[in-house]
């Protein structure tokens, strides 16, 4: 389908800044590109009718890291490159809520726990032994230590062991990237809905949709995951993650978020549903991948880790899978690739956490 005149002279020409993706990084990136352009013309590119990467498809964990999880990547990276990860994890959180209260995202911020099963008593062991140097490390980049063991007493069974994690939290994503979306649009910032960028040029900065080119004076590609379909060459490997949302089970909410397995596995509530993701270790292989499906292992999967915490079976009424942008390393990608344009991507599977700040670290560096 062809663009007609009228939309080709209105919504297509004449752009200063043209930002690929409507998620949290895209959105963040216009904001603060209006901060320090204030006359110029952004406009935002989202494929779908929401955003349908990630940043609406999560699930909604405002957090910086459970106690295994850190611990496995200092193993891997060093405590120097792990600690600046936790960092900007805080950091980028307290940016996001110096934008959108946490009220206007259904949010709260009452802790969090890494929860350890019946079998993993001694793994539990092991964590706990190095939470007080744990704590001494992360201090120094969050101003308080945030790691203790506790009691749970929300019922959970089939648990060897429990580790507060204080000042974790959750939001609604839907409801953040409304806000983002209202902001953005008051301030100037146009934002356009199912226009698929199908190519690229990084040189020129041009974009191709339905086969025709366009040319904005700056290009900025936000698509953290889904970003091997446009450029080549980035340690970005795209990690399907599905959720899944039982129907109501709770008597009462819970009003912290809770982790297993170095983080690879997490749940919280929303009212008196449960929501429960990842899983995504055990099927590597299968999830790398772009493809925005949901499979019956697991589904599965899933839904036997959660009626062992609950202690009975659960109906599940939601399953649905998103795409988040993994790599060597955890941190995020923010760099020019030519003097045209410019990536923010790869989140780490953290993009609520540090979406917000890697937007503003895009906008600084844009000339």
């Amino acid at each position: 389908m062809n663009f007609s005149y009228w939309e080709f002279d209105f919504y297509l020409k004449n752009i200063d800044f043209a930002v690929i993706g409507g998620g949290i990084v895209g959105m963040s990136s216009a904001y603060h590109l209006r901060q320090k352009f204030p006359s110029a013309r952004i406009v935002v590119f989202e494929r779908d009718f929401f955003s349908a990467g990630a940043s609406s498809r999560n699930a909604g964990f405002a957090c910086f890291g459970s106690p295994s999880e850190i611990l496995a990547d200092v193993e891997q990276n060093g405590w120097d490159s792990v600690l600046k990860t936790v960092q900007n994890r805080y950091q980028g959180l307290k940016a996001l809520q110096s934008i959108i209260p946490m009220a206007q995202m259904d949010g709260m911020q009452n802790g969090g726990w890494e929860i350890f099963e019946s079998s993993e008593s001694e793994q539990f062991e092991a964590v706990a032994n190095q939470l007080e140097f744990l704590n001494q490390q992360v201090k120094c980049v969050l101003g308080f230590s945030p790691y203790h063991v506790g009691t749970l007493e929300n019922g959970l069974q089939n648990i060897s062991g429990a580790i507060a994690i204080d000042q974790e939290g959750m939001i609604h994503p839907g409801k953040m990237l409304g806000q983002w979306l209202q902001i953005n649009r008051s301030a100037g910032v146009e934002v356009l809905y199912g226009l698929n960028i199908e190519q690229v040029d990084v040189e020129s900065g041009s974009f191709q949709i339905r086969g025709r080119w366009f040319h904005p004076n700056k290009l900025v590609i936000c698509t953290n995951g889904l970003t091997p379909n446009l450029v080549s060459g980035l340690d970005v490997i795209p990690a399907r993650n599905q959720v899944l949302v039982t129907e109501e089970v709770l008597n009462e909410p819970w009003d912290q978020t809770f982790h297993l397995r170095e983080g690879y596995v997490y749940f919280r509530s929303i009212g008196k549903r449960v929501l429960i993701g990842g899983g995504r270790d055990l099927f590597r292989d299968q999830e790398s991948t772009l493809e925005l499906e949901e499979t019956d292992n697991v589904y599965q999967y899933l839904k036997n880790t959660l009626e062992k915490f609950l202690g009975k079976e659960v109906n599940i009424e939601h399953h649905w899978s998103g795409i988040m942008g993994m790599g060597k390393s955890k941190g995020p990608i923010v760099q020019p690739l030519s003097e045209k344009t410019y990536v923010a991507v790869r989140m780490g599977g953290m993009g609520v956490a540090i979406g917000t700040w890697v937007g503003q670290e895009l906008a600084n560096m844009v000339e």
